[in-house]
């Protein structure tokens, strides 16, 4: 299955992308949520996710920040 990542500082909006989508219908598990990218950083380094779906202003790390960390050390992930 294909490992999912939520970063969002909207609780209600990861609680309802959970819950609106089948995800092991379409092949995929979620491993995790972060509310920010410093957070996510942590939960991309312990679950190892092939997908991070992430917002983008948010405190601390924003989205932004977070993708370009992620093009540089797992270019692997989507």
């Amino acid at each position: 299955m294909t490992k999912v990542l939520i970063v969002d500082d909207e609780v209600v909006f990861r609680n309802n992308i959970k819950e609106i989508i089948s995800w092991d219908k379409y092949g995929f598990y979620l491993c995790g949520e972060a509310s920010d990218g410093i957070s996510a950083k942590r939960e991309i380094e312990l679950q190892k996710p092939d997908i991070v779906i992430t917002d983008i202003k948010m405190s601390g790390m924003d989205g932004l920040s977070l993708i370009a960390f992620l093009h540089e050390n797992h270019p692997n992930i989507q």
